[in-house]
């Protein structure tokens, strides 16, 4: 953390946080030079987390009163292990934030939370080139596995 700057504190996101939910999920897109529509995408980023039945999870980091980084995830089934694990799907901090250990403040609640859930993993992908994330995530005590993530969209076939 830098020295001017207040401890950021982390939080379950809240109906109010979704504007800067959906900002920062752009900017995660364009940092990962993933395509992005954002047509409905606040709408339905709305149902996932705050329905009455949630099917996502999300945490904001926040230094004041900004929104400067979220995590969010879910939990799914793995057949191979029989076992349910939290996916993290995004974790992301504006660059002007980086390196001030909010990302470790959010991968430990994202952790916490699948404790509490009796999960025993957590587990996400992250672009190849991306060598920053992989070494914080090699700092905290994952290890990698040689798998590659595909996308079908059903749209082009």
């Amino acid at each position: 953390m830098r020295p001017s700057e207040p401890k950021p504190g982390i939080r379950r996101a809240a109906p109010p946080d979704l504007a800067a939910l959906v900002r920062l999920c752009a900017a995660h897109a364009g940092f990962e030079r993933a395509g992005h529509d954002p047509a409905g995408h606040g709408e339905r980023l709305e149902v996932a987390l705050f329905s009455a039945e949630p099917r996502a999870l999300a945490w904001v980091a926040e230094v004041g009163d900004e929104i400067i980084g979220f995590a969010a995830g879910a939990v799914e089934f793995s057949t191979w292990s029989a076992r349910q694990f939290l996916h993290l799907d995004c974790l992301y901090i504006e660059d002007s934030h980086r390196g001030a250990g909010i990302g470790a403040a959010l991968l430990d609640a994202v952790c916490g939370e699948a404790r509490a859930r009796q999960l025993e993993t957590v587990q996400w992908w992250t672009p190849a080139w991306n060598e920053q994330a992989i070494a914080f995530y090699r700092r905290h005590g994952a290890r990698a596995s040689e798998r590659t993530r595909f996308e079908l969209a059903l749209s082009e076939r």
